[in-house]
């Protein structure tokens, strides 16, 4: 079965890293991955995804449309079974064009939370996703919200296949690796260490990961309380660096580690306390689903997206409004009720994340609908 995941530029990001974690077991499951890139570059992530096997195409998006043309001698070149759409940019048009084409399978994943600025956009966008259907397309939703989402706003039912992550890539967290990388990090045993994962390279990235939040929260800790605290930042940082600058302007700089993208995150998860997420919103965050495999306990914005994990997780878990106060009095109550300096994870907390977001259930479900069943 050949399959082709149509995606911007592939960036260390959700789909992508679900595909890279997912390689091996959708090859053993007889998938020939392949990718298309719909950008005028192929991505910082595309020489991992090359490396575990799948073939990279790429066709810049094109305000004619003439890339359509492209995409469809594409797909007739290569007879692919699937083509799989994670794009929300003109994916009615590529569902219409793979389909003419004689793709028999096309999918379209809804991996975020989209709204309707006003009801004649709301009109367009239902009307879209309607035709897609109308030619096949088979609709999916990467959680709960997001499925209710689609369901009350566009009218668009979706099945729900829920993001994963590779549990055996996150397996239980381990306080002794996480005393090696804090030694690595010159990070002492008597520092409370958080966690955010997510790239915020771009203006767009920075708003939505909204990291900003979390550096002004240290900020708004008591001096005492403060001193204790460490944050690592892992993830691609915008140009200029503008957190930086502002951890700077508000005397924190010298509690945060900026590490950059990192392939490593399961031993930042062991060396961490607890995993933040400020974004202002979500699909279903990957970076959360990968620290609650790892058990690691979570402070979540209550941000759309981020509340499904409340409904699968019944411990190790909390949230915050969007506000430095009270995330800075969120982590303050937290410090108090988990242990300073590296430790194992939360094995209730990891046993729970593995009955929803492992990659076997993932994959599983993908392939019935790849091979034309329903989920």
């Amino acid at each position: 079965m050949k399959v082709l995941n149509i995606l911007y530029r592939i960036m260390p990001s959700g789909a992508e890293k679900m595909l890279a974690d997912a390689a091996d077991t959708f090859k053993a499951a007889g998938v020939e991955g392949c990718v298309l890139a719909n950008d005028d570059e192929d991505g910082a992530f595309a020489p991992v995804l090359r490396k575990k096997g799948y073939r990279i195409f790429r066709i810049p998006w094109r305000k004619s449309r003439l890339h359509l043309v492209e995409f469809w001698r594409l797909c007739r070149r290569e007879r692919f079974d699937v083509v799989h759409i994670h794009v929300i940019r003109g994916y009615s048009s590529f569902a219409i064009a793979a389909k003419l084409a004689g793709v028999k399978t096309v999918v379209k994943t809804m991996h975020g939370l989209f709204k309707a600025r006003d009801p004649m956009r709301r009109i367009v966008h239902s009307a879209k996703r309607a035709i897609a259907r109308l030619v096949g397309t088979k609709m999916v939703a990467i959680g709960r919200t997001v499925q209710e989402n689609e369901r009350r706003t566009f009218f668009n039912p979706c099945r729900l296949i829920f993001n994963f992550a590779d549990e055996t890539g996150f397996p239980l967290a381990s306080g002794k690796i996480g005393a090696e990388v804090r030694k690595e990090l010159g990070v002492g045993q008597d520092k409370f260490v958080l966690l955010t994962v997510g790239n915020c390279h771009s203006q767009k990235h920075q708003e939505i990961k909204n990291h900003q939040l979390l550096i002004r929260a240290l900020a708004a800790l008591p001096t005492e309380k403060r001193n204790k605290v460490v944050y690592l930042h892992v993830g691609k940082e915008m140009e200029g660096f503008p957190e930086r600058s502002l951890a700077e302007d508000l005397g924190v700089l010298e509690n945060i580690r900026f590490l950059g993208s990192r392939e490593d995150v399961w031993r930042m998860l062991s060396a961490a306390n607890l995993f933040v997420m400020p974004s202002t919103c979500e699909g279903l965050g990957v970076s959360a689903i990968e620290a609650a495999l790892s058990g690691r306990e979570m402070l979540l914005a209550k941000a759309y997206g981020l509340l499904d994990f409340k409904y699968v997780l019944d411990s190790g878990v909390g949230y915050f409004e969007l506000s430095p106060e009270s995330l800075a009095d969120a982590i303050m109550k937290t410090m108090e009720s988990l242990p300073i300096g590296a430790c194992d994870g939360n094995a209730h907390m990891r046993e729970q994340a593995l009955a929803t977001f492992s990659m076997k259930s993932g994959v599983t479900s993908l392939m019935k609908l790849y091979k034309g069943g329903e989920e």
